[in-house]
């Protein structure tokens, strides 16, 4: 619109309006006739230019993609946080009823093996002169003595008085010698070892122990296979065997029936904030993997142990 006051051709005073014109440089034209009708060769022009408004700009842009990004990494470590103080205070309860139980071991089993091992000393004392008594007296209390030992030393175990070494304990695990030694091929350990937490430490032993015992028991296998593997967002141990496998039917189930190892492995690592995947097929074998999340897996201390058959 142009226009101002008195005769236009005589006005000084030019007047524009544009609605939503964005921000940039812009030139404004205009072209007048006068009262004859003849239009004027040049035309006026003006320039002007729109600068951005803040929330226009790039930096805007771009802050606010990274306030978005931080805001949801921020809820994605909330909800991290939450799961891991859920499971941590499950552990605590956990922890608790363990200790329960190790001092009713102590207060009942162990104290009364031990009052019966001090009678059957008494009464092989009192036999000393009879060596078919004591043919039969000092091997039971030996085996009692052995027996005493075992439960103190469950008992410290349940406690868990002491730091225990991941890669030593798994040692032990697989040279236990109720496995056929000659089956078991050595562990495979994937990227450099970390300490595993000593909260959860006790559910990985007890399901690659379940694992392994199926394996050696059950299988048919000529050769069984355990690993671990470090990752830097999760930790696996696995259990594999070369064995007869599982049918689609007990897959669906999982666990044969009449049987819960399969069955209670998922459970525990579902507990703790695990899972279990099992993969097998009839006539090639099986193998059952754990994954466990690294901030629940991992201790805190980066120290690890020494590796042991690291591939």
């Amino acid at each position: 619109m142009v226009g101002g006051t008195g005769p236009w051709l005589e006005s000084s005073q030019r007047t524009a309006a544009f609605a939503n014109l964005g921000p940039g440089e812009y030139r404004f034209e205009v072209m007048a006739a006068n009262e004859d009708g003849v239009w004027s060769t040049v035309p006026a022009a003006a320039k002007f230019h729109i600068e951005r408004a803040f929330h226009q700009t790039w930096w805007f842009r771009v802050t606010a993609v990274l306030a978005v990004a931080a805001a949801l990494y921020g809820l994605y470590e909330m909800r991290l946080r939450q799961v891991a103080a859920r499971i941590r205070t499950s552990m605590m309860a956990r922890t608790a009823e363990r200790e329960r139980i190790a001092r009713e071991l102590h207060d009942t089993m162990i104290q009364g093996v031990q009052g019966l091992v001090l009678r059957f000393q008494a009464v092989a004392d009192r036999y000393a002169d009879d060596p078919s008594a004591q043919a039969v007296l000092l091997p039971a209390l030996d085996r009692a003595e052995e027996m005493l030992v075992e439960g103190r030393e469950r008992v410290t175990g349940l406690r868990r008085t002491r730091v225990r070494d991941f890669h030593k304990e798994l040692a032990r695990l697989m040279h236990n010698e109720i496995y056929p030694q000659d089956l078991i091929a050595p562990l495979v350990v994937q990227r450099p070892p970390r300490p595993i937490a000593s909260g959860i430490m006790d559910d990985i032993l007890a399901v690659v122990g379940e694992a392994l015992n199926n394996a050696a028991c059950h299988s048919q296998a000529s050769r069984i296979e355990v690993g671990v593997r470090y990752g830097r967002w999760e930790f696996d141990a696995f259990v594999r065997d070369n064995g007869i496998g599982m049918d689609a039917e007990t897959l669906a189930s999982g666990s044969p029936k009449g049987h819960f190892g399969i069955l209670g492995m998922r459970e525990r690592m579902v507990s703790v904030g695990g899972k279990l995947r099992v993969e097998s097929a009839k006539g090639f074998g099986t193998e059952i993997r754990l994954t466990l999340p690294a901030k629940l897996a991992y201790s805190a201390n980066r120290d690890a142990g020494p590796a042991i058959g690291e591939a």
